[in-house]
Formats: C-alpha cells, sequence, structure tokens
C-alpha cells in the first residue's frame, strides 16, 4: 500500500537516502520507489523528485557492480536459477516479462546484476532488446560478434555469453529510446507519469531517474493539467 501521508513519505525517503549514503544500494531501492510513487499518487511531487534521486544512484552502482563482475550468462530456460553477481541475457523462448521478474528477485536478494532481454533475430540481422514495465519498449541492436543466423526460435547461433561491453552498450541503447519515447510538448505532471510507467522497462539506466527528477522539479512549478493524459499504446509483454 502506497503511503499518503508526507510524513511518512518523507520517513521513507530518509530510509533511503541513510542506506545510500551508508552505500547500501539494495535496502535503499524499496523504500525510494514506494517513496516516489506514493508521492506522485498524492502530488507531493517536490518529494518524487528526491526519491527519484536516491532510487537512480542506487540503480547506477548495482549496474556499476554487475558490469565489474566481468561475468556474463545466457538464460534460456524457465528452470535457470541465477544467484551470481554478474551480466545476464534472457533470450527465448524466454520473454521480456521473465527478464522482468529476474531482475526483481535478483534485486530482493542482493545481487549485483544486469539484465538484458532480446528477441529473435530480425531479418535484417539486428536483435530486437525489450523491457518491461507498464509500457514495454524496444529497441534494435547490433548482435554480439560472432552470432550468425540460424534455424530455431531465436533464428541465430549464439555460441558463448555476450562480452561485457555489449551488455553496456545494448542496457543504454534500450533505456535511451525509452527517454526519446517521452513527448517534450506534454505537461510536466504527465510526462512525470510518462517516464514513471517506463521505470521497470529501463531499470538500470541513470539518465531515466535525472529526468524524472527534474521533470518533478519542473511540475512542482506549475499547476496540474486540466486536459485528459493522453495513455500509450498497450504492448503485450507476454510475447515477441
Amino acid at each position: 500500500m502506497r503511503p499518503a501521508d508526507p510524513g511518512q513519505l518523507e520517513g521513507l525517503i530518509g530510509r533511503a537516502e541513510a542506506a545510500l549514503n551508508a552505500q547500501m544500494w539494495f535496502e535503499a531501492i524499496s523504500p525510494a520507489e514506494r517513496a516516489v510513487r506514493g508521492a506522485r499518487t498524492v502530488g507531493q511531487i517536490t518529494l518524487a523528485a528526491r526519491g527519484a534521486e536516491v532510487l537512480g544512484c542506487a540503480r547506477a552502482a548495482i549496474r556499476a557492480a554487475a558490469l565489474a563482475t566481468g561475468t556474463a550468462f545466457v538464460i534460456d530456460t524457465p528452470s535457470a536459477r541465477a544467484s551470481v553477481p554478474g551480466c545476464y541475457l534472457v533470450q527465448p523462448p524466454l520473454i521480456g516479462a521473465e527478464a522482468r521478474s529476474l531482475r526483481e528477485t535478483l534485486e530482493r536478494r542482493g545481487v549485483p546484476a544486469l539484465i538484458v532481454c532480446r528477441e529473435p533475430m530480425t531479418h535484417t540481422g539486428l536483435w530486437p532488446i525489450v523491457g518491461v514495465g507498464e509500457v514495454v519498449v524496444r529497441v534494435q541492436v547490433d548482435p554480439p560478434p560472432g552470432v550468425e543466423k540460424a534455424d530455431g526460435v531465436t533464428h541465430d547461433h549464439l555460441a558463448a555469453p555476450p562480452p561485457i561491453d555489449w551488455f553496456d552498450r545494448a542496457s543504454t541503447a534500450l533505456g535511451a529510446r525509452t527517454l526519446g519515447e517521452i513527448d517534450p510538448d506534454e505537461p510536466a505532471w504527465y510526462r512525470v507519469d510518462d517516464l514513471l510507467d517506463r521505470l521497470d522497462a529501463a531499470a538500470d539506466h541513470a539518465p531515466l531517474y535525472e529526468a524524472l527528477a527534474e521533470t518533478c522539479r519542473e511540475a512542482a512549478a506549475r499547476p496540474a493539467p486540466t486536459l485528459p493524459r493522453r495513455r500509450p499504446l498497450v504492448d503485450d509483454p507476454y510475447s515477441f
């Protein structure tokens, strides 16, 4: 349940900031996220900005720790269990919703991980990278070196996990696409909502949280709009 009382929201942000200052990244995430979404629900938009900054710093630190391991894995079966810090490529027959579930599970366990989910290779030889939030986001990127077209559910053959720098590039591309979907002509209050809808689609992308905090501060200086919010088209997170 999201707290509605400003005092409760302040308490959550205080807990998150204390955890962040102690470099307890995982302990900062839950109170920060609850504060962000709760503050937006009750219109405490300045508090949402503070929570967004904490959440972005915590997730950026986790991403950096995952990349620093230099370790990569490929997961393509529902029975695969992940518990080791590193970078994880989730690929067909698994889908974006399962990749999000894996990220949330590892986050709860305190395991630094960067999760990238890809869909079958396109006819042009690119990999669609997908992120699932309230809105599904996709971007096409070059596959890692050595990947060749082939028969099968992925439409290609991947002989080994991608190199670490590929995970960095692919996740950054997804984050950039996510930010690019925000309409700058929408009122700031609605851009806050659009960003919140996409946080889980690119959860490790620090600029997304920076944009959210900045947009929250912009919204705080303006009255809430009276026109209906334009909602995005609903995508299906359970399919390619």
